[in-house]
C-alpha cells in the first residue's frame, strides 16, 4: 500500500512539473517570478514542482455553520496562482460538489450555487452527488443529461434564474 501510494506521488510530482514548464515552453519561453520568496523578481522557465506548491501554502478553505445558514470561503489566487493553474490546465469551467448538499438547507444551497455561478467561466459545469439535486433552488443552471448521467451547465443569462422541478 505505501510503495503503491508513493509511486502516485512520484508520478503526480513528475507530472505538475512537466506539464508547467511544456506550458512555459509553449510560450515563447515564458518564465515565472514570484516562485523564490528571497528575490520574487527572480524568474524561472524550469520550476520545480516544490516551488509551484510552496506558492498555493496560503490558500485555504473555511465553512462557517450556526443553525440557519453556512458560509464557505476560499482564498483568492494570487495572479502568479491563477497563472500556474493555467499552466497545469486544470479546468475552471467545472466544479465537483459530491455529497455535499444533502447535508445543507435550500437556503444554503441557493448562497453555494450563486458563488458556483461567480466561479465558474460562461457555459460552465457542476457535478453533484448521484442523490443531490438542484430542484426547487432558484438556479441559473440548467439540468443535462448524457446517457444515464446528470449534470448541471450554467446556461442562464446574470440575472435571470430558474426553479428546476420535477
Amino acid at each position: 500500500g505505501l510503495v503503491l501510494l508513493s509511486m502516485i506521488a512520484l508520478r503526480l510530482i513528475t507530472l505538475i512539473e512537466f506539464v508547467v514548464r511544456r506550458g512555459l515552453f509553449g510560450n515563447d519561453q515564458e518564465s515565472l517570478a514570484g516562485l523564490y520568496p528571497s528575490n520574487p523578481g527572480r524568474k524561472t522557465s524550469s520550476p520545480t514542482t516544490e516551488r509551484l506548491l510552496d506558492v498555493f501554502e496560503g490558500v485555504t478553505l473555511h465553512r462557517f455553520e450556526n443553525h440557519r445558514e453556512v458560509w464557505v470561503q476560499v482564498t483568492p489566487l494570487s495572479p502568479l496562482q491563477r497563472r500556474i493553474v493555467q499552466l497545469m490546465e486544470l479546468p475552471e469551467d467545472v466544479i465537483f460538489c459530491r455529497n455535499v448538499f444533502i447535508y445543507l438547507r435550500p437556503e444554503a444551497i441557493r448562497a453555494i450555487t450563486e458563488r458556483f455561478e461567480r466561479a465558474l467561466a460562461p457555459s460552465g459545469f457542476l457535478f453533484l452527488g448521484h442523490a443531490e439535486t438542484l430542484w426547487g433552488v432558484p438556479t441559473r443552471f440548467e439540468l443535462r443529461q448524457v446517457q444515464e448521467a446528470f449534470f448541471y451547465q450554467l446556461g442562464a443569462e446574470d440575472g435571470d434564474r430558474v426553479v428546476q422541478s420535477r
